[in-house]
């Protein structure tokens, strides 16, 4: 009886510390002689980050997703259209396994997994195209039977905006309706997903586009409470507010986020309690701009601005709401700071995950109670 007590008290000792402990993953530009995707422990009582795991052999897997489980990772391969696909990669609780390379050939940039876990779908960039690749039900692989749906049409601005660039897929929050946005076009192409049997399609000839200001450049999207959107545009700088009623998409907010018109703006996320909205700028006054997010309205409003290294490409806040971690492209690290809630303001912490050319970074459902961890 004695020894099952101290076990008790032991796990409950150890449980307690691991919901402390959050697990990072963070991919980079790189060969397949390269460690393009790491996975670190940050400790959330101090800020000290650990290395845990690691995989070579990964070509630029420049985004990816993890699945609900946390068990398994979708990551593009972005390089030419005859080389680039999904790589799919095993997550256990101490490493990383690549089991599978499904081919594309469509310059990915962006991967998504519908809500049902059923069919994952990627922005091609370099074709201008979005693409469905089914999901087998029982081992998480991608099956074949790739259908894939191109653009046509251009913007205003040479060079950025010559033809489609879908950069992101972004489901509404009832499930109905899938978007992709279209930096080439400035529009943002919805389709209706429609019941057929037991799985849910995307059906392609009822899509709408939406228009938006010309040279605007629709890079991300994510969503909020009360059906609000949030889209970022890469080419002008700005944040557009959206409403979404019954399959309807109205914008109701357009601020400024790139006050020096840098024209790179990058990544947008939303705190765990939906209370503040982040958004990156590049190439210029690099930064984070920092938003409060009205409680009924949706409605923005900025409460300040974050200096960060050069190039913040991803951005990502802990569940907790306690930490924001930030990969800075070309100053070769994932900078960590500390975030307070209640003005959702930023303080740099003395820690950083040095990573060359790091460019998503995300938090993994995959908890650590026990690890032989390395500190960096």
């Amino acid at each position: 009886m004695k020894q099952l007590f101290s076990f008790v008290i032991i796990l409950g000792m150890l449980l307690s510390c691991s919901k402390d402990k959050t697990t990072i993953l963070v991919s980079s530009y790189g060969s397949s002689e390269d460690t393009c995707l790491r996975s670190f422990v940050l400790d959330e009582r101090n800020g000290e980050v650990y290395d845990y795991a690691q995989l070579s052999g990964l070509v630029n897997p420049s985004y990816f997703i993890i699945s609900s489980t946390g068990r398994t990772i979708y990551a593009v391969s972005e390089r030419d259209e005859l080389n680039s696909g999904v790589y799919v990669i095993r997550q256990t609780s101490n490493e990383l396994e690549q089991i599978d390379f499904k081919s594309c050939n469509a310059g990915p940039c962006y991967i998504s997994v519908d809500p049902t876990q059923r069919f994952a779908v990627t922005a091609n960039y370099e074709a201008g195209s979005m693409s469905i690749l089914y999901i087998h039900p029982l081992n998480a692989m991608l099956q074949q039977g790739e259908k894939s749906f191109a653009y046509t049409g251009h913007g205003p601005v040479a060079g950025r905006q010559d033809q489609s660039h879908v950069h992101c897929i972004s489901w509404t929050p009832d499930h109905q309706y899938v978007i992709a946005t279209d930096l080439g076009t400035d529009q943002l192409h919805m389709y209706p997903l429609r019941e057929k049997g037991n799985d849910k399609l995307l059906y392609h000839l009822e899509r709408k586009d939406i228009d938006l200001t010309p040279g605007s450049g629709p890079r991300h999207m994510v969503w909020g409470r009360n059906n609000k959107a949030y889209l970022i545009n890469e080419i002008s700088g700005t944040i557009v507010v959206w409403d979404y009623q019954d399959g309807k998409l109205t914008a109701i907010q357009e601020v400024v986020c790139d006050s020096l018109g840098a024209h790179g703006s990058g990544d947008i996320q939303l705190s765990p309690d939906g209370q503040c909205l982040y958004a990156t700028n590049r190439l210029q006054g690099d930064g984070i701009a920092i938003y409060k997010v009205d409680s009924f309205s949706g409605m923005i409003r900025q409460v300040g601005y974050q200096p960060t290294g050069k190039h913040p490409r991803s951005i990502m806040i802990t569940q907790s709401g306690r930490y924001m971690l930030c990969a800075c492209k070309d100053e070769n690290c994932v900078e960590i700071y500390r975030r307070y809630a209640q003005t959702g303001l930023l303080q740099k912490s003395e820690q950083r995950i040095e990573m060359p050319r790091p460019v998503c970074v995300k938090e993994c459902r995959v908890k650590v109670i026990h690890h032989s961890w390395f500190h960096i």
